[in-house]
C-alpha cells in the first residue's frame, strides 16, 4: 500500500527511492566484499545482483504476508541459491566465451 502511495506522490517517491538506493548500495557493497573475501567473481555488476535480491525479497515478503501458511519458510533462501547458481553459470559461459 505504501509503495503504491509513494509512486503516486512524487515528493514521497523521491524520498523512498533515495532510501531504496541506499539499501541497494549497501547490499551491493556486501556482495563485493564477499566476492573479494572468497575470490569469487560476480557474473553481473554487484548493483544489478543487489537489485534482484531486494526485488525478490520484497516479493517473498508480500507472499508471506498474504498467505503465510502456503509460503515456504525457506523460499527466500531457495530463491537466493537459484540466483547465485544462475549467476555462476552465466559467469562460466562468459569465461568460456572469452577463452575462445
Amino acid at each position: 500500500e505504501f509503495t503504491t502511495y509513494a509512486i503516486r506522490h512524487p515528493e514521497i517517491r523521491r524520498r523512498v527511492a533515495k532510501e531504496h538506493r541506499r539499501i541497494v548500495a549497501a547490499v551491493a557493497r556486501s556482495l563485493e566484499e564477499a566476492s573479494e573475501r572468497t575470490g569469487a567473481t560476480l557474473a553481473l555488476p554487484a548493483r544489478n545482483l543487489a537489485l534482484m535480491l531486494t526485488a525478490i525479497g520484497s516479493g517473498v515478503r508480500i507472499e508471506r504476508d498474504l498467505d503465510p501458511d502456503d509460503t515456504p519458510t525457506d523460499l527466500m533462501e531457495t530463491a537466493m541459491e537459484l540466483l547465485i547458481r544462475a549467476a555462476a553459470r552465466k559467469r562460466a559461459r562468459l569465461v568460456k566465451g572469452a577463452a575462445r
